[in-house]
């Protein structure tokens, strides 16, 4: 298991969430519970261009995006960036952007594999 690291972003209205070594449900679970907890931002960036994310299926998925759909009142105006670095990690996140879609989430979600233009996307109204 991988530690999940929080950063707040100087402008303080993003959180960013660094996945680091082979990620299991559990720790993403104990993350976005813990971040919703502990007040939450407008804007989260998940950072997985370091972590292996092979151990992730999408029954798993799915129950990380009930977390997040039960929480979403608490983001109103929030949108949720995730990083990754390969084309695994692009599967699975575009697949969990898809669940957002195809159950009406109203946090936007987008799927990136580069820092930058994540936080562009976040950045823009």
């Amino acid at each position: 298991m991988a530690p999940i690291r929080k950063q707040l972003e100087e402008n303080g209205d993003t959180t960013i969430l660094v996945l680091t070594g082979t990620v299991v449900v559990k720790e993403l679970i104990a993350a976005f519970r813990e971040f919703y907890d502990q007040g939450c931002t407008a804007n989260l960036l998940w950072d997985a261009s370091h972590a292996n994310l092979t151990q992730l299926s999408t029954d798993q998925m799915r129950q990380v995006f009930a977390i997040a759909k039960e929480h979403s009142h608490l983001r109103p105006q929030g949108k949720t960036a995730i990083v990754v670095a390969d084309n695994l990690g692009f599967g699975l996140g575009r697949m969990y952007e898809i669940l957002c879609d195809l159950d009406a989430h109203p946090i936007p979600l987008r799927v990136f594999k580069a820092m930058e233009e994540a936080r562009a996307w976040l950045a823009t109204p």
